[in-house]
C-alpha cells in the first residue's frame, strides 16, 4: 500500500513542474554554476598573483636597501682611495 502512495505521489510531483520548465530551471542552475566556478578561479588567480606581486616587493626593498649600504660602501671606499693618492702624491713630491 505505502509503495502505491509513493508512486502515486511521485507521479503528482512530476506532473506539478512542466518537463520544460524543469529542463531550463537545469539550464539555468548549470550556466549559473559554471559562472560561480570561473569567477572562483579568476578570484584564486587574483589572490596568487597578488602573492607573487607582495614578494616582489619584499625582494625589491630588500635590494634597494643592499644598494643603499653598497653605495655607503662604495662611496666611503671612494673618498678612502682619493685620500690614499693624495697622500702618496704629497709623499712623493717630499721624495
Amino acid at each position: 500500500m505505502s509503495t502505491y502512495k509513493i508512486g502515486v505521489l511521485q507521479q503528482a510531483l512530476d506532473e506539478s513542474v512542466p518537463a520544460a520548465e524543469l529542463e531550463a530551471a537545469n539550464k539555468q542552475y548549470n550556466e549559473l554554476t559554471a559562472k560561480y566556478r570561473d569567477i572562483i578561479q579568476r578570484e584564486n588567480s587574483l589572490v596568487a598573483r597578488s602573492a607573487v606581486v607582495d614578494n616582489l616587493e619584499v625582494g625589491f626593498v630588500s635590494l634597494r636597501q643592499n644598494h643603499k649600504a653598497l653605495f655607503c660602501v662604495f662611496s666611503s671606499q671612494r673618498k678612502l682611495c682619493i685620500w690614499y693618492r693624495s697622500y702618496a702624491t704629497a709623499f712623493l713630491r717630499l721624495c
